[in-house]
């Protein structure tokens, strides 16, 4: 994806004369592989060293393509990165270091057996991604009437092994200056 990314970049840069003329031209791009390949493999796999040895070249054929189209020295350039990336938690565990995984199947069987306690029906998650869970609207609109209801959910993802804390999405705001993992989730 990032080698097609660079080349679509040069295309842009080429077909739409950017840089040709008096006014600054800008064009922003995300190699984001890295991000994905860091999460899922690790910052020490043979997928990451793969990937940034062939982001690296193209990267370096991007420039040759702006020193080509625009001319050396006639542009700015700033990479930037987001975050690092944590050795993946089967790697940490191999070195001794506290790590493990956390069962998101089991964060949502917890959390329908929790609003089904309170009277829902057993499909009100309709999805877990990233370290969050989506309720069907219905739901989600009839909960905000019913704390307690929300309290019992919230408890029930607390359950699970591996889970430090859970909020519910409108509370991250007024919790967020008072509770590092609140800030860090907002």
């Amino acid at each position: 994806s990032d080698a097609y990314l660079g080349s679509m970049a040069a295309a842009v840069v080429e077909g739409m004369h950017l840089g040709k003329n008096s006014a600054p031209d800008f064009l922003a791009i995300s190699f984001s592989a890295v991000d994905f390949v860091g999460h899922k493999y690790g910052p020490d796999s043979p997928e990451i060293h793969n990937l940034l040895l062939h982001l690296d070249d193209t990267i370096g054929k991007l420039l040759a393509s702006l020193d080509t189209s625009v001319g050396k020295g006639n542009y700015v350039v700033a990479l930037s990165a987001d975050h690092g990336v944590a050795p993946i938690p089967e790697k940490a565990l191999e070195e001794r270091k506290p790590a493990g995984r956390v069962d998101s199947p089991e964060i949502s069987t917890q959390i329908e057996k929790a609003l089904k306690s309170h009277g829902y029906s057993g499909d009100s998650v309709l999805l877990f991604d990233d370290g969050n869970i989506f309720l069907r609207a219905d739901v989600r609109d009839k909960l905000k009437g019913e704390p307690s209801t929300i309290q019992a959910a919230l408890s029930a993802a607390r359950s699970v092994d591996g889970i430090a804390d859970a909020f519910w999405g409108e509370q991250l705001k007024d919790l967020a200056p008072k509770n590092p993992l609140a800030r860090a989730a907002s």
